[in-house]
């Protein structure tokens, strides 16, 4: 199966390299650290109802969110 590309950072994020990464971000200490950052932010926040992530990858900073806030709308 012959795979096409759009742009050049689709293909610098496929394959190996991308799994990599993904594999490298993926645990449990990652997502801990977001979810202490983005508690700190969001308690100088008030009413947020919605946030947008552009690059999102793997989404690690959208699950930190949701957990602290079930009823966020998170886009990526």
């Amino acid at each position: 199966m012959k795979t096409s590309f759009k742009t050049a950072q689709e293909q610098f994020w496929f394959g190996e390299f991308g799994d990599s990464y993904v594999d490298r971000n993926s645990n449990d200490k990652f997502l801990s650290a977001n979810i202490s950052l983005f508690a700190s932010i969001l308690s100088k926040t008030h009413n947020v109802e919605s946030v947008i992530e552009y690059g999102a990858n793997i989404g690690l900073n959208l699950r930190a969110l949701r957990l602290l806030n079930k009823n966020l709308k998170c886009s990526a």
